[in-house]
Parts: C-alpha cells; sequence; structure tokens
C-alpha cells in the first residue's frame, strides 16, 4: 500500500500529493503514467472482489464482464480525478491527453464471450483498441483508419505545430494521404480490408497482388529499420 491507498488502484495517482508533485512540478510538464487497475485477471482475485463490491451496478454481467467492467470504472475514475485536480490548480486548460490501449482484453478466458464484445467480433484480429487524442475545448473528430501506436507522436507533433523529423518513424493520422496500416510481429500486418499473416493474406477486399508483394516488402524493411534502432539505441542521441 501507499500511503494508504493500494497499489492495484489506479486513483491512487491524482490522491497522492507525492506523486503528484512530482508528475506536475515542472512547467511545462509531461509525464507517461501506466494504468494498471483494468489488467487481467477479470475473475475472483482479490482485487477483482473488491472492486466489483466498489461498483455493485455491474454485477449482473456475469463474472468475467462485471470484474472486467468495475475494474476499468476505476480507471475512469483515476481520470475525473486527474482532471478536477488539474481544474483546481489552474492546469487542466494548459493539459493535453494522449491516452491508448496497448493491448485488447486478452485476460477474458470465455473465448466466445470475447469475440461477441469486440469491436471486431468473428475476426481473427482482436487487436483493435482504442485510442484518443483530447484537451479541454478540442473539437471532435473520428479516425476510423487502421492505424498504430508510432503514429501518435508525429500526429501529436503536427498538432502542436511542431516540426516531424523525418527520421521519426510512424505518421499522421490525421493526414488525409496516410492510409494507414499496422504492423504485427512476424510479418503479420493488416489494413483497411486485408489482413496478411505469417506472410499468408488472410483476406482481401481492397489490394491487388502487386501493393501486398510492395506491402509485404515494406513490412521486411519496416522490421529491419525497428530491430536497427533498438539495437543502436538511436532516438538516444537525437
Amino acid at each position: 500500500p501507499l500511503m494508504g491507498v493500494s497499489v492495484h488502484d489506479d486513483t491512487f495517482l491524482p490522491k497522492n500529493d507525492v506523486l503528484w508533485e512530482a508528475m506536475t512540478a515542472s512547467e511545462p510538464f509531461y509525464s507517461f503514467v501506466i494504468t494498471y487497475t483494468a489488467h487481467l485477471p477479470y475473475a475472483q482475485d482479490d482485487f477483482t472482489v473488491w472492486a466489483r463490491s466498489q461498483f455493485p451496478e455491474y454485477g449482473s454481467y456475469g463474472e468475467e464482464l462485471s470484474g472486467l467492467y468495475a475494474k476499468a470504472r476505476i480507471t475512469d475514475e483515476m481520470f475525473r480525478l486527474m482532471l478536477e485536480r488539474l481544474e483546481a490548480e489552474g492546469k487542466l486548460d494548459n493539459t493535453v491527453f494522449v491516452c491508448y490501449s496497448d493491448h485488447y482484453a486478452y485476460g477474458i478466458q470465455d473465448a466466445e464471450l470475447l469475440q461477441q464484445k469486440s469491436e471486431e467480433a468473428g475476426s481473427a484480429i482482436l487487436e483493435k483498441t482504442p485510442a484518443f487524442i483530447w484537451w479541454p475545448g478540442c473539437e471532435g473528430v473520428q479516425i476510423d483508419k487502421v492505424c498504430q501506436t508510432v503514429d501518435l507522436a508525429p500526429t501529436v507533433m503536427n498538432l502542436f505545430g511542431m516540426e516531424v523529423p523525418k527520421n521519426l518513424m510512424g505518421s499522421d493520422i490525421l493526414d488525409d494521404s496516410y492510409e494507414g496500416y499496422a504492423i504485427f510481429p512476424y510479418t503479420t500486418w493488416v489494413k483497411d480490408g486485408t489482413y496478411v499473416k505469417f506472410g499468408e493474406v488472410q483476406w482481401n477486399e481492397s489490394m491487388t497482388e502487386e501493393e501486398i508483394r510492395q506491402m509485404s516488402a515494406f513490412v521486411q524493411r519496416y522490421y529491419y529499420i525497428n530491430d536497427a534502432i533498438l539495437e543502436a539505441d538511436y532516438y538516444a542521441n537525437k
């Protein structure tokens, strides 16, 4: 426990003065927050039982979904408390949130339930997860194209009016000329309407054979560059 609050509970961050001060003391401040509460498991571990006791209104969804919804609600509460504290300290109007999920709820043991509740129901692709960029007073726009986490940095930099370095991987999600794609391990990739897994076409609704060949070659090059960046710690000196 940290000052009386379980470290499993995401709300401990905005409630803890020491951590909050460390995160927001500088002007401007940048923080990378990794949430924990909504992670697996979703059944009868001690913290999930506690989470369900905090939000009994989710009790009618079955054991796993009730646990998942209750734990996700605690993460929502963290955001609420952060917004309230930033506003009280006069910092909210100058703060931008960039939020994304790093994976789907693979901790759900019921495979049929997982497919049923996924946005990609009936599909082999369950890695489609939500992301959003928000600041007070922003105008809402929804982007449905396939994109990936490395696209977030150039997107935010363009929103801030910054010059995006040419050696930065990823593309601006809001750029209409960027068709969007996501690359997974082992030569697996997806674009709107086309999915190639381990080099084999799983389905294709939009690309010619030549376009698939070119994209697969691009993915191989992408792997090579990504591995070289990690091995050399390329961005450390940039």
